[in-house]
């Protein structure tokens, strides 16, 4: 930021712009500016902070001592300069905001002024826009076609791997174009060219200029250079050996563009769009290739990334058909125009969800491409991906019916209390959503067997013997129990799942769920022999529990008997049920009411 030194009195009288990168030393000459003229200190300011998640908020600690990071310091020390200020933040992603405790005292600055919003306006959402509801919504996850639940592509995750880096072992780069091995990524590939030019041919024929019919690709599976240079050099190498099909009219093309135009029939009949023959498609994509239709361009920090961007700031579309490869230069707001295939596999420890949803390029005004748009990744990235989604649509709506204040953002403590989420604390991995008649159930599981070094027998039995201590099986009522005994019967449960492929399945949070027991029932204004149980009491708090239809031990004979394991929700419907039915409390739930559980 460069600023006039010093500032005539018109100047100072006049309504003044100011735009600062949130920078060190930017923000610095910006403090000084208000610290110099004291004139301009006592004006009506308004200070918008973009991207306000972003820098804006961050701490330290050392032992005992916690310190706001530089950014977060500088921005309340221009606030508190400024005697009349209104502090305005922008930002797709609050949820780093709205974990801001009301008051935050830090060791390094006197007066740290609070960034927790104080209300919220959303943006209004054209109903052009394609977002999260479209891809992790409701319809997402029909068992039936939708247009929605076609979207997807289920990666094997091992794939990423092999996109990481060349291993000979795995495969052949002569094989390219049938090796099973990246089957995910070259579907991807041939999909997004079909799908182009299904819309190039429905453009055409809607009489739209065909030079302006342009279509996007992206990759984005890892942050590393030398993984881009490998995806580089596999991407040139199917291209290459596609052409050379097209060629010399190799059957394995026809297979193959025959099973993508097969899929985007689907959903372009749901989206009563046109669809064309399956020659015409054919002839397309031939001429394409032929042609030299696709530019495959690297985007990395080693590019010159301006020279790469259009005049509306998006990356440039210089061909027909264009495949994007790249890394964490796409997290900082660039955009690409008519994106139809997004593969997405990058693979934190730990999902950071503002992060995730940065990396979300297909996002925005695609409605009109929606049916020949495919989204491809591992089944444990679109979990987590629908978390995030399901997390996002319910703060907004506390948001649209003015319930936000009633948001809570709660963690499990080590001593299995509930305390106050920590600021910094919104990872995905560790976050639950509790709304009304929601439940928490784990999925993507088998049961243990009966017998064996890791049999679950004995602990069925158990299970049995402490469920009927609480409730006769067939009872015609159901009966209170403490949170102490659901949560012990719910650890008990956890050692009875196997998770076969942890790798590609979200793990269920055992712990996020007890103490969501816990802060549920605490809530819960319930008395009790004429006593009122508090927030404090957890442990002596009561829920309900809800019987069973029939007993566990009959289930694990059936499976004995036909050896092969049952899903856990019919071996312990009772223990589920009692311990994840959080919508049916005592209390009704307050219009809009809605509690989001962070567990660590």
């Amino acid at each position: 930021m460069s600023a006039p030194r010093k500032f005539s009195k018109f100047e100072l009288e006049s309504k003044l712009i100011f735009v600062a990168k949130k920078q060190d030393d930017n923000l610095l000459r910006l403090i000084d500016l208000f610290e110099n003229h004291k004139s301009m200190a006592d004006k009506r300011v308004i200070i918008v902070d973009d991207e306000a998640d972003s820098a804006s908020i961050g701490y330290s600690r050392k032992g005992d001592i916690k310190n706001a990071n530089k950014i977060a310091m500088q921005i309340s020390e221009l606030r508190s300069l400024i005697s009349q200020v209104s502090f305005l933040q922008v930002t797709a992603t609050p949820y780093s905001l709205y974990l801001q405790p009301t008051e935050v005292e830090v060791s390094n600055v006197l007066e740290f002024k609070p960034v927790r919003p104080v209300f919220t306006k959303l943006v209004p959402v054209p109903k052009e826009y394609v977002g999260g509801d479209t891809y992790f919504g409701e319809l997402s996850r029909s068992a039936d076609d939708t247009l929605e639940s076609l979207i997807h592509y289920r990666v094997d995750h091992y794939e990423f791997d092999r996109l990481k880096k060349f291993d000979g072992r795995v495969f052949k780069l002569e094989d390219s174009l049938v090796s099973p091995k990246i089957e995910g990524y070259r579907t991807a590939l041939i999909t997004f060219i079909v799908g182009s030019c299904i819309q190039r041919i429905n453009g055409s024929n809607a009489g739209k200029n065909s030079k302006k019919l342009l279509y996007s690709f992206l990759l984005h599976s890892e942050a590393g250079k030398s993984a881009h240079d490998w995806q580089e050099q596999l991407t040139n190498e199917l291209v290459r050996q596609l052409v050379q099909a097209a060629k010399t009219g190799n059957v394995v093309l026809r297979d193959l563009i025959q099973t993508s135009y097969d899929d985007l029939s689907r959903s372009l009949k749901l989206d009563d769009k046109p669809i064309p023959s399956f020659e015409d498609v054919f002839r397309e994509v031939v001429k394409a290739l032929s042609d030299d239709y696709i530019t495959i361009t690297k985007v990395n920090s080693e590019e010159n990334v301006i020279d790469m961007l259009d005049d509306a700031g998006q990356l440039k579309l210089r061909s027909p058909l264009n495949i994007f490869l790249g890394g964490q230069v796409l997290d900082l707001g660039i955009t690409l125009t008519n994106l139809i295939g997004f593969y997405y596999g990058r693979r934190p420890n730990r999902f950071q969800q503002d992060t995730v949803l940065q990396h979300s390029r297909m996002y925005g005004y695609r409605r009109d491409n929606l049916a020949v748009t495919r989204f491809y990744t591992s089944q444990s990235i679109r979990t987590a991906m629908q978390q995030m989604e399901e997390f996002d649509s319910t703060l907004r709506n506390a948001i649209e019916t003015g319930a936000d204040k009633s948001v809570q953002f709660i963690r499990q403590g080590k001593d299995g209390t509930i305390v106050p989420c920590s600021p910094n604390k919104i990872l995905v991995s560790t976050t639950q959503t509790l709304r009304p008649y929601k439940r928490l159930l784990p999925i993507g599981f088998q049961t243990g067997y009966r017998t064996g070094a890791k049999g679950i027998g004995k602990t069925i039995e158990h299970l049995d013997a402490e469920v009927e201590k609480i409730v006769q099986f067939g009872a015609p009522k159901p009966v209170l129990a403490s949170v102490e005994v659901a949560q012990g019967l719910l650890r008990q449960i956890a050692s009875t799942l196997l998770f076969e492929d942890a790798d590609d399945v979200s793990p269920f949070d055992w712990e996020a769920a007890c103490a969501a027991i816990a802060h549920l029932s605490a809530q819960n204004p319930e008395k009790n022999s004429g006593e009122k149980y508090g927030y404090g009491q957890p442990q002596d708090v009561i829920r309900r529990v809800w019987q069973a239809p029939v007993r566990t031990q009959s289930i694990l004979k059936l499976q004995t008997q036909r050896k092969q394991k049952v899903d856990l929700l019919r071996l312990t419907p009772l223990i589920l049920q009692f311990c994840f039915c959080c919508g049916r409390r005592e209390r009704p739930t307050k219009a809009g009411e809605t509690r989001h559980f962070i567990g660590l």
